[in-house]
């Protein structure tokens, strides 16, 4: 298919700027003493909705929200690229 190399840099984009705010992030708030009671970087929500109850809280989103839209994005662009050759 001719859209494969686009999408697998469309893919590894959204890889890269998550794993840019998930080390942000870690740097954040272990210089603030691990303290999650302040939110930092992009929303990330919980589900197909995007909604304010479904935002994740800090927490969540440092160690479940960023490394599954990393792993998920990352894998899909792995895919794209090995389809475009």
């Amino acid at each position: 298919m001719e859209l494969d190399g686009p999408i697998a840099a469309i893919f590894f984009a959204v890889a890269v700027y998550y794993a840019y705010w998930f080390v942000k992030a870690l740097r954040f708030y272990r210089n603030n003493g691990w303290d999650f009671s302040v939110a930092f970087g992009p929303k990330v929500y919980s589900g197909e909705y995007v909604s304010p109850e479904r935002e994740m809280k800090p927490r969540g989103k440092l160690f479940f929200g960023y490394p599954f839209i990393i792993f998920v994005a990352g894998t899909l662009a792995v895919v794209a690229f090995v389809k475009a050759l």
